[in-house]
């Protein structure tokens, strides 16, 4: 009986899950920031955080630096535990920009 009972929650659940939602989802995107020429920052679509070093706009999104940690993967730490995913980054002459997204709260 609980072997049943529990198939039937699993498959009410997966179908609940999978059921379409009504409206589509609302992103929220930022640009993370990393300049050739020395500028490192954090944009969104109304304020933008800019620090002259990775560690100084790691102490400004609420990280702290880790002795033995690269610093970018310190910054991106701080990103994902604030509910943003990485998806899509390049490179050129002029740095490097990671774009991220989230649910607009």
């Amino acid at each position: 009986m609980n072997r049943t009972l529990t198939a039937m929650t699993f498959a009410l659940c997966t179908v609940a899950s999978a059921a379409p939602s009504s409206a589509p989802p609302r992103w929220e995107y930022g640009v993370l920031l990393f300049d050739a020429r020395g500028t490192y920052q954090w944009a969104l679509e109304k304020r933008a955080v800019d620090a002259a070093s990775p560690k100084e706009l790691l102490e400004k999104l609420g990280g702290k630096a880790t002795p033995g940690v690269y610093l970018l993967s310190g910054v991106m730490n701080v990103l994902g535990a604030q509910g943003w995913e990485l998806v899509s980054s390049t490179r050129s002459d002029l740095g490097q920009q990671f774009f991220f997204k989230r649910p607009r709260k």
